[in-house]
C-alpha cells in the first residue's frame, strides 16, 4: 500500500469535474450549457500522489430555489423561469494512474472521469428530470511538480459528448458538444499545518452538434484555505468563482444576458483515518449569481490509494 501523498494531503485533484447541465434548452437558459462543475476541488488541488493507482469518488448534492437574470436579480412574474427549483445528485468516479515518466521535470499522470447524475428541474412551466451517465472526461496530458512548500499540477481535459442529448428536453445530462479545459492547480502546505489551494480552469466550447448554438467561453476557479489540526483532521474555508467571457451565440447571433457569473463560499472539513484514505466534506453557498441558479453545493470526496 502507498501513502496518498506527502504529509497529510493525499489529493490528486487536478482536473476533475462533473459533466452536468443545470439547464433547460438554450432558448430558455442560454448560458447554462457549461460542461463544468464548479467547486469540486479545493483541499490540496495541486498535490498529486506518488506513482501508482488511486481512486477518487465525488458525491454532490446541489439545490437551488431561484434563477437569477443577467443583473443578479431573481426572475419572477410570468417568465418561464419564475418559480425555478432544481435538485442534483451526482456520483463521480475518477480513477487516476501516476506513472514514473517525467515530462519537463514533472510526473506524468492520467485519469478518467465518469459522472453519474440525477437531476430534476421545475418552474412555472418546466418540469423534467433524468438520471444516467453524463459526458465523460479524459486527458491526453497531465503533469505535476513538487517543492518543499509548493506543489503544482496542470494539463488539458477533454469533455466528450458521450451522453444522450435531445434539444427538445428540459434536462440534459449531456452537453452535445466537445469542451477543451486547460487547467492549472497549485497548493501551498507549510510545516505548521496552514495550507492554501487554487485550481484555475478555462473552458473552450465547440458548437453544439444538433443545433446552431455555441456556448460562451469561461474562466473559473476553485479555492481553499485552512489548517491541518493534527494527523487526522483539518478545517478550512472553500469557495468557487466563475465568469463567462462572452455571450452565447445562436444562429450566428449573440444571446443577450447569457454571461454566467457565480461566487460561493463555505466551510469544509478533512478527515484522514489512515495513510491510504481521506474524506473531505464541504458546503458552499452561492452569494451572488448572474444568468444561472443561486443555491448551495455540498461535496463529499473520498480519496483512496492502492
Amino acid at each position: 500500500m502507498k501513502p496518498i501523498v506527502r504529509a497529510l494531503s493525499g489529493h490528486a485533484a487536478v482536473l476533475a469535474a462533473v459533466a452536468f447541465l443545470v439547464a433547460p434548452a438554450p432558448s430558455l437558459i442560454a448560458a447554462q450549457s457549461s460542461a463544468i462543475a464548479i467547486g469540486a476541488e479545493g483541499w490540496f488541488a495541486g498535490m498529486v500522489p506518488p506513482p501508482g493507482w488511486h481512486l477518487l469518488d465525488y458525491g454532490l448534492y446541489y439545490t437551488a430555489d431561484g434563477f437569477n437574470d443577467g443583473n443578479g436579480d431573481e426572475i419572477t412574474g410570468e417568465h418561464p423561469l419564475a418559480g425555478f427549483e432544481t435538485t442534483i445528485w451526482a456520483d463521480v468516479i475518477r480513477p487516476i494512474y501516476v506513472s514514473n515518466l517525467k515530462i519537463f521535470g514533472g510526473s506524468q499522470f492520467t485519469h478518467l472521469v465518469l459522472p453519474i447524475v440525477d437531476m430534476e428541474i421545475e418552474s412555472n412551466v418546466l418540469d423534467d428530470s433524468d438520471t444516467g451517465l453524463a459526458d465523460i472526461y479524459f486527458s491526453p496530458f497531465l503533469a505535476s511538480w513538487h517543492s518543499q512548500i509548493w506543489h503544482w499540477a496542470g494539463g488539458l481535459d477533454i469533455i466528450w459528448p458521450t451522453a444522450d442529448y435531445d434539444h427538445n428536453d428540459v434536462v440534459h445530462l449531456g452537453n452535445d458538444h466537445i469542451t477543451l479545459e486547460p487547467a492549472m492547480a497549485v497548493t501551498g502546505l507549510w510545516p505548521n499545518g496552514w495550507t492554501v489551494s487554487a485550481k484555475v480552469m478555462y473552458d473552450y466550447h465547440f458548437e453544439h452538434d444538433s443545433i446552431d448554438y455555441t456556448s460562451q467561453q469561461q474562466i473559473h476557479t476553485d479555492f481553499q484555505a485552512g489548517k491541518l489540526l493534527n494527523q487526522q483532521w483539518g478545517v478550512g474555508v472553500n469557495g468557487y468563482w466563475i465568469q463567462g467571457l462572452e455571450d452565447d451565440e445562436r444562429d450566428g447571433k449573440e444571446v443577450p444576458d447569457s454571461q454566467e457569473f457565480a461566487f460561493a463560499l463555505g466551510p469544509g472539513v478533512l478527515f484522514k483515518p489512515n495513510a491510504q484514505t481521506a474524506l473531505i466534506l464541504k458546503s458552499m453557498f452561492e452569494l451572488e449569481t448572474e444568468s444561472r441558479p443561486e443555491g448551495v453545493a455540498t461535496w463529499l470526496r473520498l480519496i483512496y490509494s492502492f
